[in-house]
């Protein structure tokens, strides 16, 4: 059947007839926001509608370190999205190397360096925490990055152990990985995580994905609600295209994350019907993820004077 079909429905919340596209009143009468009334609908559409079940522990993670530009953004964070998750449920702790500075209270200093090449060792930590406290399932993410919490209430993750953006392959290593600066992980997945063998590379995100790719744990691809531009765009050009739907966005120092927040905090909510497509389940063996990194670590001279 044509997309451009039409058919009639009537919307639950105000009981008015409507004639909308079939593919849009498939999506509405899917997410139980109307009753189906005459004409042809589709017999699949790309909808997925399972979000958390009630009472699921979720931590927001985000990593960073005591350089001045990452205590800043970070700073931005707190005063800006972090305080709406609590509404929804959501705890968030920022996860830091060894320092002499005292812990804030929503900080945990980690017994491992500081400097970007030590992130994997970072993040594995990191998971170990979350697994420790309890927590069903964790957002690994960065101190550059917007949230909007209302909106990530809502993205698909359960009962899936691995979600985020997924990329292609890279650096010699096997797997397809899930973006550093925003996924998933449940209790499960974060488990093995912190019970796996380090190698010599520096990207967290793609070792991680290796290690579960080791166990048998393969990651579902959500295009929708994780927004990484690359180049990085302004906050002001996101909001005015089509991934301004999006729950997180990334890439911002701490003056665009101030914009963001004045561009989002009043929007209404919107949460478009997100597909979940399963990632490749490209196997990896432990020789495979042993193996030398086969690409260059990112100059990251703020890193390094971080550490000092």
């Amino acid at each position: 059947m044509a997309e451009s079909s039409w058919v009639k429905i009537r919307l639950h919340r105000d009981g008015s007839t409507r004639v909308v596209d079939s593919r849009a009143a498939y999506t509405l009468i899917q997410l139980k926001a109307a009753t189906y009334l005459e004409g042809q609908l589709p017999a699949a559409a790309p909808v997925q509608t399972i979000t958390f079940p009630p009472n699921t522990r979720r931590l927001i993670g985000i990593t960073t370190c005591h350089g001045k530009k990452f205590l800043e953004q970070a700073e931005v964070q707190r005063q800006t999205w972090v305080p709406l998750c609590a509404a929804h449920g959501i705890d968030v702790r920022f996860f830091l190397g060894k320092s002499e500075r005292p812990a804030r209270e929503d900080e945990v200093y980690l017994d491992v360096g500081d400097g970007y090449a030590g992130l994997p060792a970072k993040v594995q930590a990191m998971f170990a925490w979350s697994v420790a406290q309890g927590y069903d399932y964790t957002l690994k993410t960065d101190d550059d990055v917007y949230i909007i919490p209302e909106r990530l209430d809502r993205v698909p993750v359960a009962p899936h152990d691995f979600v985020g953006r997924f990329r292609v392959p890279s650096g010699g290593y096997p797997a397809e990985y899930a973006s550093g600066f925003a996924y998933w992980l449940s209790k499960r997945a974060a488990e093995v995580v912190s019970k796996s063998q380090l190698n010599s590379d520096w990207a967290e995100d793609r070792w991680v994905a290796n290690v579960l790719a080791i166990a048998g744990i393969y990651g579902m691809s959500d295009w929708t609600s994780y927004v990484a531009p690359c180049p990085p765009v302004l906050p002001d050009v996101i909001s005015r295209c089509g991934v301004n739907v999006a729950a997180v966005f990334c890439q911002f120092n701490a003056a665009q994350l101030y914009r963001m927040h004045a561009i989002f905090k009043g929007r209404p909510l919107v949460s478009p019907p997100t597909t979940l497509v399963q990632a490749p389940r490209y196997t990896c063996t432990i020789e495979e993820l042993m193996q030398p990194h086969k690409d260059t670590m990112p100059n990251r001279p703020e890193h390094a004077r971080a550490t000092q």
